[in-house]
């Protein structure tokens, strides 16, 4: 039987014990101090599987980790059942090709600021694009999470470069 090895909390002593005393209260030869022997921890469990890539209808297995089609009833590889559990679906919005169509954590300003610019050919809507595009910086400034940066600076480009040029034609309209 393997000896259990403990230092006193109290004078730092190292004391050795035999294995079947684990839980048993007991005091330190040297300071008298009382100390309870630790019973020995079970070994964690191991951690979760890193997640496979998600297809959609897919199961996987809460037994053993493994991915199974919707339409198994029980696990290929342990054959634990599967009826009950939740189908995982994919997660789309931390996928960086749907954050480009969707508008997912953008700054609604920035969307409004990049549509005015777009409709600022049309010239009046070009001065609503770059004060879109102004509030949508400080948006974005003020909720780092928030994306749309580029939206908004187009916003105000676009905006900026209309108005110039619906400025001349309200001179040269008005001359």
């Amino acid at each position: 039987m393997a000896d259990t090895v403990l230092r006193c909390p109290y004078c730092k002593q190292v004391i050795e014990l035999p294995r079947d005393a684990e839980g048993a209260v007991f005091h330190c030869p040297r300071c008298r101090g009382p100390m309870t022997v630790p019973r020995p921890v079970a070994a964690p469990a191991p951690p979760p599987r890193p997640p496979q890539q998600m297809v959609e209808g897919t199961v996987f297995c809460h037994k053993c980790g493994a991915r199974n089609p919707e339409t198994n009833a029980f696990c290929a590889g342990c054959g634990t059942g599967l009826r009950g559990q939740v189908v995982q679906q994919p997660i789309v919005a931390n996928r960086s090709e749907m954050r480009m169509l969707l508008p997912v954590d953008r700054s609604p300003w920035a969307i409004l600021a990049g549509y005015l610019g777009l409709c600022s050919v049309l010239l009046f809507p070009a001065p609503f694009a770059i004060l879109t595009g102004i509030l949508a910086i400080r948006d974005i400034r003020r909720n780092p999470e928030k994306i749309g940066m580029v939206r908004a600076v187009f916003g105000i480009a676009a905006g900026s470069l209309m108005t110039i040029v619906l400025i001349i034609v309200i001179i040269a309209k008005l001359s």
